[in-house]
């Protein structure tokens, strides 16, 4: 995503990126990139994660196994979830695209059984239930499922459907690129 020199400049009317500009190495070079290939006029839409219960709540019981605060993952869908971050961003590596709208989407998740309410869950714990392996606690991975599952008992989101995690707030917002002046 920070490198779309396989396409002219102003080469679109329109470039999405929704839920992965937390998630690029380099932020402001892929601004400065999707700047590029839109045509003057052209729209950018940009979704990030602003709440993320289901993440917030792997995190928690994360912290619980290992018995400390665990260090922010890798691969982190919260990395752009302050105030202004991606304004901020866009303020630094580009001048000639400006914000038109932010709207906030409520989000619910549907996670399924508790097999893959787990398997779902693993995405956000991995690293983490693998260093309490390496560390020796060898049945960490049922030790999260199951407090994952009792977690979310306690909170209502089990039904005869599944486990549901409800209130996850994303941000998108619409940018657009200046037109030319003639």
């Amino acid at each position: 995503a920070d490198d779309l020199s396989q396409f002219a400049d102003g080469s679109f009317e329109a470039v999405t990126m929704i839920y992965a500009l937390m998630f690029v190495p380099d932020r402001e070079k892929c601004l400065k990139e999707i700047a590029r290939v839109l045509k003057p006029g052209g729209r950018a839409y940009i979704a990030t994660w602003k709440n993320l219960k289901f993440f917030e709540m792997g995190m928690e019981i994360v912290a619980k196994l290992m018995k400390r605060t665990p260090p922010p993952p890798p691969i982190n869908p919260m990395a752009l979830s302050a105030p202004n971050s991606v304004e901020d961003l866009l303020a630094a590596a580009v001048d000639e695209v400006s914000v038109v709208s932010v709207v906030d989407i409520s989000s619910d998740f549907f996670l399924g059984s508790a097999e893959e309410l787990c398997d779902a869950a693993l995405i956000i714990a991995g690293p983490y239930i693998k260093t309490l392996i390496d560390e020796g606690v060898t049945d960490a991975k049922e030790q999260f499922c199951q407090a994952w599952s009792q977690t979310l008992d306690s909170e209502g989101a089990h039904t005869e459907k599944g486990y549901f995690v409800n209130d996850n707030i994303a941000q998108l917002m619409t940018v657009v690129k200046a037109r030319q002046e003639l």
